[in-house]
């Protein structure tokens, strides 16, 4: 939810200087020296009671973790993609992970899914296997949906699905 003057950030090659230091905020590039809102804190912030979770294979996503803002998360989970295989893989641990937190109490969990944005890259926006990818992904998000289903949770959960980015 912020522009590239808050964030620094202008294309896709941008890389954070910050990744993988830890307790290191996450400023602007800009020469604000203000670590960026992040959902997690601002939660945490507001109700410390509230517990929080994310599980994503995204390095950047580190940067709004306990890595980077300790203790905005009470469960944290990163699993390295490197490539599409990879970040398929990754993303079921993820789901997996995901359905195994519906029964610690989250008041907000972050699932973020990284294969079909890799899969894009990597073998062509709108190709075949790109499809093929987007149909493995719909199949994980149902696999989250028929739990908060069979767990009585669907109808009390509000459910966000956003894409990262089309064809570029």
């Amino acid at each position: 939810g912020m522009d590239s003057e808050m964030t620094g950030i202008f294309n896709n090659d941008w890389r954070a200087p910050w990744l993988f230091k830890e307790g290191n905020p996450i400023t602007s590039l800009t020469g604000n020296d203000d670590p960026l809102p992040c959902i997690f804190n601002t939660i945490k912030t507001q109700n410390p009671k509230l517990k929080t979770g994310a599980a994503y294979d995204w390095d950047w996503f580190i940067n709004l973790s306990n890595s980077s803002i300790p203790g905005s998360l009470d469960y944290d989970f990163f699993c390295n993609g490197t490539t599409t295989e990879a970040y398929a893989a990754c993303d079921q641990k993820h789901v997996k992970k995901t359905i195994e937190s519906f029964d610690k109490g989250f008041d907000y969990f972050f699932l973020y899914l990284g294969h079909v944005d890799e899969a894009g890259h990597t073998t062509n926006f709108c190709s075949d296997g790109y499809i093929q990818h987007i149909t493995d992904t719909v199949d994980l998000i149902e696999d989250v949906f028929n739990a908060l289903k069979q767990k009585k949770m669907f109808d009390d959960t509000n459910i966000i699905i956003t894409t990262d980015h089309g064809a570029s």
